[in-house]
């Protein structure tokens, strides 16, 4: 729901134009100033896109310089199509961005960061606003999400992800666009300290 009116609307008055009988409609102030998440790296994390949760390899996400940011570093997996599949490349010299961790030498895949701008409670329901920062979200639409989550013990969280900025079939933590199982990691070394591979 974009108002590209010039002047803009004031705030009162796009309100007064909601219908109480009408679909949600989220509205985001562009220019608002970030908050820290309300989870911080380093995290390892499953996803799923409704077919297949991507168990193997786990991803990971940290916490960036900024709390208000994490970074999520997606995993492909093997048994799931529509998992993350676009391996991450340097603009400047197109060079494969490499790691190796455990001993394991893997391709780092679409890397994705994430702004956390907004967290209520909702009942018992927790939501979480932000924005993401990736290539390949060019747009406000592309950019903003909502999120609920909830902690499942000290270090572990289950979200759900909005499919676009919309912010509508959000039902629950496990029924959702996206999902995301997050567990504290043990993993201390720095996700920063690239190899580079020609």
């Amino acid at each position: 729901y974009c108002i590209t009116e010039t002047p803009k609307p004031t705030l009162p008055y796009i309100c007064s134009e909601l219908r109480s009988d009408a679909i949600l409609i989220s509205l985001f102030r562009t220019g608002a100033a970030p908050m820290p998440c309300p989870f911080k790296g380093p995290l390892e994390f499953t996803y799923s896109h409704g077919e297949g949760e991507c168990k193997s390899p786990l991803s990971a996400a940290e916490t960036c310089t900024q709390e208000s940011r994490l970074l999520l570093r997606y995993q492909a997996c093997a048994n799931v199509l529509s998992s993350e599949s676009v391996v991450a490349r340097s603009k400047i010299d197109n060079q494969l961005k490499c790691e190796i961790r455990d001993g394991v030498f893997s391709a780092l895949l679409a890397d994705v960061e994430l702004e956390c701008l907004a967290t209520w409670k909702e009942s018992s329901t927790h939501n979480l606003v932000a924005r993401l920062h990736a290539p390949r979200k060019t747009s406000d639409e592309d950019s903003y999400r909502c999120f609920i989550y909830e902690q499942t013990s000290n270090n572990s969280w289950n979200l759900a992800q909005s499919e676009d900025a919309s912010c509508t079939g959000l039902i629950s933590v496990k029924e959702a666009a996206k999902t995301f199982k997050m567990k504290q990691s043990e993993y201390t070394k720095s996700p920063y300290a690239w190899l580079y591979y020609k």
